[in-house]
Formats: structure tokens, sequence, C-alpha cells
């Protein structure tokens, strides 16, 4: 979309019907309505105009079943509060910086089962030479309010994965330890 549809990434709008009311279009109750997106829908995922893209969930069968209760259980959250170590410009110092520049645009899948995170962290490459999945330093994204909204807040760094623009990793505070989780990153910073 930022090339085709002449979009800035601030721009990028990931809303989707998430309170059920069926209005998607400007609908301020969503939770990704990112107010600096055109009203011309050319930079909604989820739009013709845009990237013409289906929102779905993700497969009840990749979950742990266990975490329902937790925030994006059961979905994507797309986050500019994330700053993956040794990505894009990003070196392990400056994802430890305040400055927002360093954020990049991450879509998670958050609460995958063991088995899953361990084949995608393997598949990625992510895993240690043992086959252990790695496990996140601290937090892997903001506790409240993480959703993608046009603006990168200072936020949190995913460690541990450095370098990898995909995989998954085991929380280790928030998440906590014993969750897993799949990232991609979208745009690097």
């Amino acid at each position: 979309m930022i090339i085709l549809n002449g979009c800035r990434d601030t721009e990028i709008n990931f809303n989707y019907d998430s309170d059920g009311d069926g209005d998607v279009t400007n609908d301020t109750d969503d939770v990704y309505n990112n107010p600096n997106a055109p009203d011309d829908l050319r930079c909604h995922v989820f739009q013709a105009a845009g990237g013409d893209l289906t929102y779905t969930l993700p497969n009840d069968q990749w979950l742990d079943g266990v975490n329902t209760a937790e925030s994006f259980y059961g979905e994507f959250l797309f986050t500019g509060s994330t700053c993956v170590e040794n990505v894009g410009s990003d070196s392990a110092p400056l994802c430890g910086s305040t400055s927002v520049d360093h954020r990049d645009l991450v879509l998670f899948i958050p609460y995958l089962n063991q088995d899953i995170c361990a084949a995608l962290s393997e598949n990625f490459g992510t895993s240690s030479a043992s086959g252990d999945i790695p496990m996140d330093i601290l937090e892997a994204w903001l506790p409240t309010s993480p959703e993608f909204i046009g603006v990168y807040p200072p936020g949190r760094n995913l460690q541990n994965i450095d370098g990898h623009f995909s995989g998954c990793f085991e929380g280790d505070n928030f998440p906590v330890s014993g969750t897993y989780h799949f990232f991609q990153v979208l745009i690097a910073r």
C-alpha cells in the first residue's frame, strides 16, 4: 500500500469491525481506527480501496487454549510500540533508546501453543542450537493500548531474536513466561 497507493506508514489503517457493529469505514469505536488514514480508504488494509484483505481470526488450533482471558488472545496484534533488535536500521543500543524512530511496525499472534511455536521457531531459524524457543527479556509489546493507530509510541524491545524479521518466542515478563508468540516485522525502521 505504501508503494501502490502512496500511503505513509503512519497512514496505514488495520481497522476491522472489532466491535461488531457492521461499520468499518471510519468507526472510532474499532480498536485500530487510525485518524491519520485518508478518507478515500486507500490506506485501509481491510478495505477494497486499500489492501483488499479480509480480516480473519487466527485458527483456534494454533492457540494454547489456556490464556483465553488475556488481551489479544485469538486475535492478531498490529503494533508500532516494539523494536526488534538488529532489524532495519536498528542495532541493539538503538532499540534501548527512548526514540520512537527505532520502533518497528510488527504483527503478533499471541498465545500460540508450544508445538506450533517450536515449529515456527525452527522454520524461521530463531531457535537455539539445542532447538529451544528463544525467550524474550521483559516485555515484547506495551501491556496497555499497544494497537497501531498511526503512531510509534515509546515502547518495548523484542530481544534474543536479533536480526530476524519473523519467528516465535516465549514470553518472560509480559507476556509471561510459559506463553508463546509469533511475530512478523511488517515495516522495519
